[in-house]
């Protein structure tokens, strides 16, 4: 036979073997933990090296993980576990200047002993600056003839 005909006979089997597989391809966060995601989170500058990270809190969580994306390693780690579910807001402190942070949020519940963990929230940035730090273009002084 030939391969073309091959290779669209395995594509089929293969979409035909998916199709039958149904939900046992599920990912591992549910229904119930997408319940919980933290809403409306927002980022903005508290100083020059400081960024705040607000969310709306939730009263059917235990708490929240806040995760700071690594560049090096290309994927958000943990930096902050906030134990208080009444919390709306962290600030990161000690900060680069004049760089761009972005930042994600997870509640977590306790149940039977075993933290779970929710989805994460969209991802919000900042940028740490300091205010005198604008760039200007001075132009030349302009000097009235008449005057002089």
């Amino acid at each position: 036979m030939n391969k073309r005909i091959i290779r669209n006979i395995l594509f089929i089997c293969m979409i035909v073997v998916m199709g039958f597989m149904g939900d046992k391809t599920a990912y591992a966060s549910n229904a119930e933990d997408s319940a919980y995601v933290p809403q409306n989170v927002q980022v903005i500058r508290h100083s020059n090296t400081a960024i705040r990270i607000q969310w709306k809190p939730d009263a059917g969580v235990d708490g929240y993980i806040v995760y700071r994306y690594n560049s090096a390693s290309k994927k958000y780690k943990q930096v902050k576990v906030i134990r208080n579910a009444a919390a709306k807001q962290w600030v990161d402190r000690h900060l680069k200047i004049n760089k761009t942070y972005k930042y994600k949020v997870a509640s977590y519940k306790t149940v039977d002993g075993k933290k779970q963990v929710s989805a994460l929230s969209d991802w919000v940035s900042a940028k740490t600056y300091r205010r005198s730090s604008k760039v200007i273009n001075a132009m030349a002084p302009k000097l009235n003839t008449k005057k002089v």
